[in-house]
């Protein structure tokens, strides 16, 4: 037979010969004969040739593809047997896969709840504290910490109210830039916002080594579970 792409002559099967009328010697001139074969874009509709023979391509370029809404190929279409149980029901099968009915638990972490107390406090500062950013009033603000909990032995004595500021990422990031030289240095009044931190935490830093129990001054009772642990001993067993 002679190959429509290359005209070298080569020998084929009967089979192929009757069942198709373009047969090629070679996969590389099949591919070369459709590549040059011009489509039409689906968005656009301007002509376009791929660069390589693709069954599957229908747009000239990334651009043209649609990607949001109605236009997306796979807008309105969900797996089989998605969301076939009703919410309560969902729910009811999570709880059964949750803690020791997961057939992957591999019997938990010694630390799981010890970090607990991050989440009491951020969830009280986000009703007790001002929705924004002290510096620059931006609504998107977390609370930082004045002291960083890595100077605390355990971290649950960070978590008091004079240490809690609420900053947006890029003041956030300032402070911590400009404190930690300070902490370092065991200067801790340079550091930003030390002005409102009790005098026996400036002190004790001052000292050097960890703070490992209640100051004076370091107010934990507005703080929820927090002052409760503080309060009735209980911090003694927290390790975190």
């Amino acid at each position: 037979m002679l190959c429509p792409e290359c005209n070298a002559v080569f020998l084929a099967e009967k089979y192929r010969a009757d069942a198709q009328e373009r047969v090629f010697c070679s996969a590389q001139c099949y591919q070369a004969s459709h590549a040059t074969q011009p489509q039409s874009c689906l968005t656009c509709q301007q002509p376009f040739v791929s660069k390589s023979y693709s069954k599957a391509q229908k747009y000239c370029c990334l651009a043209c593809v649609p990607k949001l809404g109605e236009n997306n190929p796979n807008y309105g279409k969900r797996h089989p047997g998605m969301f076939q149980h009703a919410a309560q029901f969902r729910l009811f099968l999570s709880a059964q896969r949750m803690g020791e009915n997961n057939p992957a638990w591999k019997g938990g972490s010694p630390a799981n709840g010890h970090w607990a107390h991050q989440a009491w406090v951020s969830q009280w500062a986000k009703a007790n504290l001002q929705g924004h950013c002290e510096l620059c009033a931006a609504t998107a603000a977390n609370v930082h910490h004045v002291v960083p909990g890595r100077l605390f032995a355990p971290r649950l004595l960070m978590q008091f109210r004079q240490n809690l500021v609420m900053l947006c990422d890029v003041h956030q990031r300032q402070a911590v830039e400009q404190g930690t030289p300070a902490l370092r240095a065991r200067t801790p009044r340079l550091a930003p916002f030390a002005d409102r931190l009790p005098l026996s935490i400036l002190e004790a830093l001052e000292q050097g080594g960890l703070v490992s129990s209640p100051l004076d001054g370091c107010d934990y009772s507005p703080l929820g579970n927090v002052g409760e642990l503080i309060h009735s001993g209980h911090w003694l067993t927290c390790t975190a």
